[in-house]
């Protein structure tokens, strides 16, 4: 749901996103199999130079890497709770330069836990689309 939506907001700005089949196998030589993405967020040489080779191969002007956590909150008053908090880098492929980043927390409500991660992730990519379209335009 949070990348739908940042990529919705991306999409607004003329970013050409490319499609989810080429997407996770850019993910898979990103992170190699089995690995963590996290691993990979947390050093930034390493997110670089391999952002710069994963570029190359899929025709990319920059890559967009990042993780989304939810944290069910609970039932109050007939509403449930959740949490997403999203760490990502768009790194420019060409120079392995880290161009935009943004880590960010929202809240969702829903009538159960499922409808309360959606409404959170979603809520998140959206605000996260808009700022990291602002730092990339600016």
């Amino acid at each position: 749901m949070s990348a739908a939506a940042i990529g919705a907001e991306l999409l607004e700005r003329d970013v050409r996103l490319i499609d989810a089949g080429q997407a996770a196998g850019v993910r898979d030589r990103l992170v190699g199999p089995g690995g963590l993405l996290l691993e990979v967020l947390s050093d930034p040489a390493t997110l670089s130079s391999r952002a710069v080779q994963s570029g190359a191969m899929a025709g990319a002007d920059a890559m967009m890497v990042g993780t989304t956590a939810i944290v069910y909150s609970g039932e109050s008053a007939g509403r449930h709770k959740a949490e997403a908090t999203i760490a990502v880098r768009i790194v420019d492929t060409a120079t392995g330069d880290i161009v935009a980043y943004a880590t960010m927390t929202e809240i969702g409500l829903g009538s159960n836990s499922e409808a309360a991660a959606s409404a959170a992730a979603e809520r998140l990519g959206a605000a996260v689309g808009e700022q990291l379209g602002e730092q990339l335009f600016q």
